[in-house]
């Protein structure tokens, strides 16, 4: 197979700096494209993609908080986290990205490493956000998008 020899902590290196290069360029607008861009990409897929599994819950409150953020609902949260959630959810839904998502096994690998970093840099945030959606009674995850 062409992969056998990816050196697959390499390519969550490099996807990782990849994200952390554009963050300063992240703006409102992309916040509200990764909105929803994200939510129509979730829409599309249905259920997680393999390699995406154990974040797919996480994904979708990201793809929430940036909606409810961009709807001015929610603006409990710094400018540098928003900064690093909106790129990561964007990272996701642009199909242009290290290891394109169509490989089989592999293709959500990058994706899940940016996913990760920004959820590990921003975790005190998104756990407000979370804590605001469970006091408002509003479903967590991907049951809130339907």
């Amino acid at each position: 197979m062409a992969f056998e020899n990816l050196n697959y902590t390499d390519q969550w290196k490099k996807a990782e700096q990849h994200y952390e290069q554009g963050l300063e360029d992240v703006d409102a607008n992309d916040i509200v494209y990764a909105a929803y861009k994200g939510k129509s990409r979730l829409e599309n897929l249905g259920s997680a993609p393999e390699g995406l599994e154990d974040v797919w819950e996480e994904l979708h409150i990201m793809v929430k908080l940036c909606q409810d953020y961009a709807e001015k609902n929610y603006q409990e949260i710094s400018w540098k986290s928003m900064q690093r959630i909106a790129g990561a959810v964007s990272y996701f839904v642009t199909p242009f990205d290290l290891v394109p998502d169509a490989i089989p096994k592999i293709g959500y690998l990058d994706d899940k490493a940016v996913l990760k970093l920004a959820l590990k840099l921003t975790q005190e945030d998104f756990d407000r956000y979370r804590q605001w959606q469970v006091e408002r009674g509003q479903q967590l995850g991907k049951e809130a998008e339907h």
